[in-house]
């Protein structure tokens, strides 16, 4: 976050007599504990006259009383975002769309390939999400059953119709899309500590001229498995995880709202600060009636159709 992101009072706005308050707040709007000040001198109620911005103005004594309120309001607002911990923004989240996000997810991908940063080409791929647990993708042409099923954390990839592998430990690639909402909060706690996120960890900044939450860091640039959220709408924006020296940043644009919840229709993939992914969503279609078969690696050897 650049400093002029940040609100800056560079001198004090209201200069009254030395009688009365000073009150300071630290942020961690942008991750540095930048100190916003904010400067009160209030003389007593039987001089209600005041000087501003070097001119001198007469007032009802009920103004300063006002100013005062205003800016305590202020302080609270601040204090209160600084309180915050990833915890409490799960929590917030799990409020807002608990029972209410869509069971289903349809659409077509749309996978440009990037090599050092160049394009490298594109394929169409088709995705399917069973919530909370099952994501599959048809890769080119699904006649041709070139198939990856994800469960959980295992991923079960078959080629013509074959199991050609089973990949344990791959991570749950359906939580963070929305299945964290068919669970308990504890259970969402729980489940985001086994991924490696810190909920005692959080702060706010600001990400594409919007305020967001981070989860799992308390500055930018910390080497931390982070979550992003839109602090309006509570939609995950961004996410990055380590992997020992290796950095994975997706970042999620372009969301839409859908029944119950909101989707991206974009993703940008990078490694290392290097793009290597770009991911286009189109024709998404939430809450269809999908045959579970389909999404079971040991009825899909048997199963002729797609899910």
């Amino acid at each position: 976050m650049n400093k002029s992101q940040i609100l800056y009072l560079p001198e004090p706005v209201i200069n009254l007599s030395q009688q009365g308050y000073f009150s300071s707040v630290y942020t961690p709007a942008d991750g540095y504990h930048s100190r916003l000040l904010i400067i009160l001198y209030i003389k007593p109620l039987a001089m209600p006259e005041y000087k501003i911005a070097s001119r001198t103005k007469p007032f009802r004594a009920g103004i300063d009383k006002l100013i005062l309120l205003s800016c305590l309001l202020i302080l609270y607002s601040f204090h209160s975002n600084h309180l915050l911990t990833g915890r409490d923004i799960i929590k917030k989240m799990h409020e807002q769309y608990y029972g209410k996000w869509y069971h289903t997810l349809s659409y077509t991908q749309k996978m440009e390939f990037f090599k050092k940063g160049k394009f490298n080409g594109s394929q169409f791929w088709y995705a399917s999400i069973l919530f909370p647990t099952v994501f599959r993708i048809d890769y080119v042409d699904p006649k041709k059953r070139n198939t990856d099923i994800i469960t959980r954390d295992t991923l079960w990839e078959f080629r013509k119709g074959l199991l050609r592998n089973i990949i344990p430990g791959m991570g749950d690639a359906v939580f963070l899309s929305g299945g964290l909402y068919s669970y308990s909060l504890d259970e969402d706690y729980q489940k985001l500590k086994d991924m490696g996120y810190d909920l005692d960890k959080s702060f706010r900044t600001i990400w594409n001229n919007k305020p967001v939450y981070v989860i799992g860091a308390i500055r930018d640039g910390e080497p931390e498995n982070q979550i992003w959220v839109d602090a309006v709408n509570l939609y995950i924006v961004r996410q990055l995880n380590f992997f020992g020296k290796n950095k994975q940043d997706q970042v999620l644009e372009s969301q839409v709202k859908l029944d119950g919840g909101w989707s991206e229709t974009k993703a940008s993939i990078y490694l290392n600060d290097t793009l290597s992914a770009v991911q286009s969503y189109q024709d998404l279609v939430v809450n269809k009636a999908l045959d579970p078969a389909g999404f079971d690696p040991g009825q899909y050897l048997v199963h002729p159709t797609g899910p």
